[in-house]
């Protein structure tokens, strides 16, 4: 009914106003992370993530428990101040590692255009992706409140599975890679010659990300097949969630899915953006006009969103 989906919408609303608050603090997070995997420092993003995580958690139980009609305000004031929290201890850890910049010196005009010639690219690739989801979820709300909560669980397993595994190895190989395509570094041609190049290296790539692949799906089908309570109790949402013709393509994609990444991380360390640029495009645009056609057909459902 009207009722039920305008609480959702103003509950959605209100959280992101807030959550929006701080996202200036989550991207200066990703910066400074990028400072530690430049350096091939993979211990202090996973103590930051692991701080954020831990607060976000406490703070959600602690501030939900006592604001129980204003939820989503709770909720979104814990993501914000859990990134506060993250980003105070990574700003510690850059400034006695010595990573900050001192004195902080703002870049000149010289310096945008190598910038933009490779960041441009990453960036509308980060778009696109997040547009693809974007337009997933728009058209799940559309289709109920049962199927749009289901969607939102999927999505959920899905970056705590496929996207958290296939995320760190497509900064290693954009962190460890790139000096093998570097034709005057010496030490990346004597690796050549011992055939520990860039292709050891993207077999060593691949095959941890073939594992990595196969423990995502595998902890998904779990969640799904033997803990739906962690999600939910109700007996409606959990047959949307367990529905065979859900559940199949949504492994596929996360099985799938940290291969591409892994893939895409060695493309991004070879400055070869173009191709994932154009993949990422045609998978915008072939959603949107399968979704579309599919839902003037009355064929457009949790399983075919995701297929």
């Amino acid at each position: 009914g009207g009722a039920p989906q305008g609480a959702m919408l103003s509950a959605a609303v209100g959280y992101l106003i807030l959550r929006a608050l701080a996202v200036p603090i989550e991207r200066l997070i990703s910066v400074g992370t990028t400072f530690c995997l430049a350096a091939k420092d993979g211990t202090t993003p996973l103590l930051v993530t692991a701080l954020g995580a831990i607060s976000n958690f406490s703070l959600d139980w602690l501030f939900c428990r006592h604001c129980q009609s204003h939820a989503a305000g709770a909720a979104a004031a814990s993501s914000s101040v859990a990134a506060l929290l993250s980003f105070t201890f990574l700003l510690w850890e850059l400034r006695r590692s010595k990573r900050w910049p001192r004195p902080l010196v703002w870049p000149g005009r010289a310096d945008f255009g190598p910038f933009v010639v490779f960041a441009g690219p990453v960036f509308l690739l980060l778009m696109v992706k997040s547009m693809t989801f974007t337009q997933m979820t728009a058209y799940a709300s559309g289709l109920g409140t049962p199927i749009a909560a289901a969607h939102q669980i999927y999505v959920s397993l899905f970056f705590l599975t496929a996207v958290a595994v296939g995320t760190p190895l497509s900064w290693a190989a954009q962190t460890f890679m790139p000096a093998y395509f570097v034709k005057q570094d010496q030490k990346a041609k004597e690796a050549n010659h011992k055939h520990q190049g860039p292709r050891f290296c993207l077999r060593a790539l691949l095959t941890v990300a073939v594992s990595c692949a196969a423990f995502a799906s595998i902890a998904v089908w779990l969640a799904l097949e033997l803990g739906p309570a962690l999600f939910t109790t109700d007996p409606q949402l959990v047959a949307v969630l367990q529905a065979p013709s859900a559940v199949v393509p949504l492994l596929i994609f996360v099985t799938a899915y940290p291969l591409f990444l892994a893939l895409e991380g060695t493309l991004i360390a070879a400055q070869q953006l173009r191709l994932p640029l154009v993949l990422s495009s045609m998978l915008l645009c072939c959603n949107a006009l399968m979704f579309h056609v599919l839902g003037g057909w009355g064929r457009l459902h949790l399983g075919t969103l995701w297929t």
